[in-house]
């Protein structure tokens, strides 16, 4: 189908774009906050290793536990790692507000974006406006109370230095050398971070969609509901490939996953219900073309790029349709959640044969 061009898409590229660069400073910032807080702790892990080596022996659970150094640094992680938890409590309680502010904005800007036909000024007369604190309190997950921030405060130290134990513990009693410990110790500190960064990502873009269903139901009268817009490209999770150009009720929140950037861009009612008859209509969001047809438009092997040999070969043969791409999960801080499932999720064990 033709390239349906509208203003409000453009808008929303941009906004995305302004989400990718907003999620990068921030990343940014805990990346370099988390190495200060593994610098400190990697001269007890040295110390640890060479205290347990110099015992020359394959070491029992007991031995290892009864080592002073051992139990110093698991007490140091989960120190270490707890200070750094509150710092990182610090920087997402910071970055939300951001994004509820960049959010309640954003979805001004696009709903006059929607809207070419009509003075801006004369929607943001007509627009109910809300401020970044008074909607932080209307978003569940942003309690201090919560799950998220109960996670970030109490859990994060000992699971971090429960995975430190594992790892360790595990070296040393089947007789791994130093180096394959250290190695193994630095994939723990990796995991740590990989926690953090996707704790964030997913706190502030969930948090930026939130309010902007916040802001499209406050003005219903404006707008009607949402469409769901990822930026398509060989990148993109099949999941937010299907969801493209599909159309929601203003109630209903982007369920997008982890790390998830995709954005709502809004369906306004028609210039005619608004009172200004005689003007083009707005923002059609059924002349956008959905991500199935373009997905089906491009190359085999961008297609198997994206979707895998197995799970293409499987859908080439009708072993399940596009629509199941997009599969749903439920998760203990946002609720549901969408993803792209794995082909045995799909098929069951009707999958191995696909597999070569």
């Amino acid at each position: 189908m033709p390239i349906y061009e509208h203003p409000v898409l453009d808008h929303a590229a941009k906004v995305k774009a302004a989400i990718n660069a907003r999620d990068a400073k921030t990343l940014n910032m805990v990346i370099r906050r988390y190495a200060r807080s593994y610098e400190k702790l990697k001269s007890q892990i040295a110390y640890t290793i060479k205290k347990a080596e110099e015992l020359g022996e394959l070491l029992t659970i007991d031995q290892l536990k009864g080592l002073q150094a051992y139990r110093s640094l698991l007490s140091g992680v989960q120190q270490e790692m707890s200070l750094f938890a509150d710092d990182l409590a610090g920087v997402l309680d910071a970055s939300t507000i951001a994004e509820i502010d960049a959010a309640l904005l954003d979805t001004l800007g696009m709903t006059q974006s929607a809207l070419p036909g009509m003075d801006k000024a004369t929607i943001k007369a007509m627009w109910a406006k809300l401020s970044p604190e008074q909607t932080r309190t209307m978003i569940a997950f942003l309690d201090e109370n919560g799950p998220l921030f109960k996670g970030i405060l109490g859990q994060y130290g000992d699971a971090v230095a429960k995975l430190a134990s594992d790892v360790m513990s595990t070296g040393f009693i089947t007789g791994q050398n130093p180096i394959t410990i250290a190695r193994h110790m630095s994939k723990v500190a990796g995991t740590a971070l990989e926690w953090s960064l996707t704790t964030v990502r997913t706190a502030n873009l969930w948090a930026y969609r939130s309010a902007s269903q916040i802001n499209y139901i406050q003005n219903s009268h404006i707008v009607n509901g949402w469409m769901w817009y990822a930026q398509l490209d060989e990148t993109t999770c099949l999941s937010c490939v299907f969801q493209h150009g599909s159309i929601h009720p203003v109630y209903e929140i982007l369920a997008d996953h982890h790390r998830g950037r995709c954005a709502p861009a809004p369906i306004t009612k028609t210039y005619a219900e608004l009172g200004f008859p005689g003007l083009k209509d707005p923002f059609d969001p059924t002349k956008v073309q959905s991500g199935q047809a373009w997905f089906e438009e491009l190359s085999t092997e961008q297609q198997i790029n994206m979707m895998g040999q197995a799970k293409h070969e499987a859908w080439q043969a009708g072993a399940f349709e596009f629509n199941q791409l997009s599969g749903v999960y439920n998760d203990p801080i946002y609720g549901i959640m969408r993803s792209e499932p794995s082909l045995v999720k799909i098929l069951g064990q009707d999958a191995e044969k696909y597999y070569k």
